[in-house]
């Protein structure tokens, strides 16, 4: 299948999970909200499900799934996450040191949620290539690039109960998220040689651990991603998590946090720097400050059902090119995966997305020209299109409804 590369300034790129379609029975976290969710009930079903049934609902989810993002004007595409009962567990079900059978509820996010974490009993390191293959199926279905994502070493250290990382003052994450930083780059660097040019990981945490962050987060995050290729668009998203008790944690959070992390972000390795701007707006200084990275700015809620017109979407991010960010630099997207959404909820708000993209090609589309990135970030790869002018339609919102989270 020939692969379309990006198609327009302000490229619209998905962020991670999307829901399950139907045909898809593997039990996810998001049953949580239904009573029904344990690592048990997820190892149970691999054990008992034969695997030719596994893969043809994976191949018949993963078709739905892209096809709706195909259609709604997303240049680059993700999986949707089908395969994974949760964003943290299946890539630890494929590392050494992980005990699941004697998984037990958790305190986790600084003691504000509690989840079935696995134990850490031994040395990580990564097994069997496994990312690889659900890259390759999806590709081949389809047209547009299929980025991959990954949980970050920080992330995964707060979600698990560590039993092995210990030195003479007591457990340590740092020990623990350098061997998990180590065991992510070999899947890494699996992915980029298998043809995928566009990887993610996924750091909620260092929002809430600063401090950490800056003495070996950022460290562990350029070892995650350490000898990729130039042509490997590299992003690194700074979600905060939409669980009710969550949500709570993330408003009382020091919103100068985005500042701390901008100044350091800027002396990443990776091309982009994914945020969530829709569920809470982050501070001007924020865009100010990262002036060497694009911008994956989050421009649509997914923890609720109400919606941003068009015209909202893109008035915010004329507000961000005022403070003097790059057009060139910005990129659209949900705040985060889809997961907790009615999929046709996602449909809609996936298309006001698409015809946000029309107003602000309207605004720029002419003006603006793609010029390649480098592994150093400055400007995602895509050649300009003419702008559409498509008039967008305004849309009413509609109440809230509670949803749960996603471990990341």
């Amino acid at each position: 299948m020939v692969i379309e590369e990006y198609q327009s300034l302000f490229p619209i790129h998905h962020v991670g999970n999307y829901p399950k379609p139907d045909c898809v029975k593997i039990p996810t976290w998001f049953d949580k909200k239904k009573d029904c969710y344990s690592v048990d009930v997820f190892t149970k079903f691999s054990e008992k499900t034969p695997k030719a049934e596994v893969n043809t609902m994976l191949s018949e989810g993963t078709q739905e799934v892209l096809e709706d993002q195909i259609e709604c004007g997303f240049d680059v595409v993700t999986n949707g996450e089908i395969e994974r009962e949760n964003y943290i567990h299946f890539h630890l079900r494929h590392l050494t040191g992980f005990n699941f059978k004697s998984a037990y509820l958790s305190d986790m996010r600084n003691g504000n949620a509690e989840a079935i974490c696995p134990k850490l009993i031994g040395k990580i390191k990564a097994k069997n290539p496994f990312l690889v293959k659900i890259f390759l199926e999806a590709q081949k279905k389809s047209i547009r690039p299929v980025k991959m994502t990954i949980p970050g070493p920080l992330t995964i250290s707060d979600s698990v109960e560590n039993e092995f990382y210990v030195n003479e003052k007591g457990y340590t994450n740092e020990m623990l998220c350098i061997d998990l930083a180590s065991a992510i780059n070999v899947e890494v660097l699996r992915l980029a040689k298998a043809g995928c040019k566009n990887i993610q990981i996924d750091e909620p945490m260092f929002l809430l651990q600063v401090p950490q962050f800056k003495y070996f987060g950022l460290r562990c995050l350029n070892m995650s991603f350490d000898g990729v290729p130039d042509h490997v668009y590299t992003t690194v998203h700074i979600a905060e998590c939409i669980d009710q008790d969550i949500y709570s944690l993330y408003s009382r959070m020091p919103r100068k946090n985005y500042i701390d992390l901008a100044h350091l972000l800027n002396s990443s390795e990776v091309n982009a720097v994914s945020i969530e701007d829709a569920i809470h707006r982050i501070p001007d200084e924020f865009f100010k400050i990262l002036s060497k990275k694009d911008i994956v700015l989050g421009c649509v809620k997914v923890n609720e059902e109400s919606y941003y017109t068009p015209e909202k979407i893109a008035d915010r991010v004329r507000h961000i090119i005022e403070l003097g960010v790059d057009p060139k630099r910005i990129i659209l997207s949900p705040d985060t995966g889809f997961g907790m959404l009615d999929r046709k909820v996602c449909l809609r708000k996936m298309k006001n997305l698409s015809k946000a993209l029309d107003l602000l090609l309207n605004d720029f589309g002419e003006e603006i020209k793609r010029t390649p990135v480098s592994q150093n970030g400055g400007g995602a790869e895509i050649a300009a299109e003419s702008p559409k002018k498509e008039k967008p339609n305004e849309l009413e919102p509609v109440p809230p409804c509670n949803m749960m989270c996603t471990l990341s």
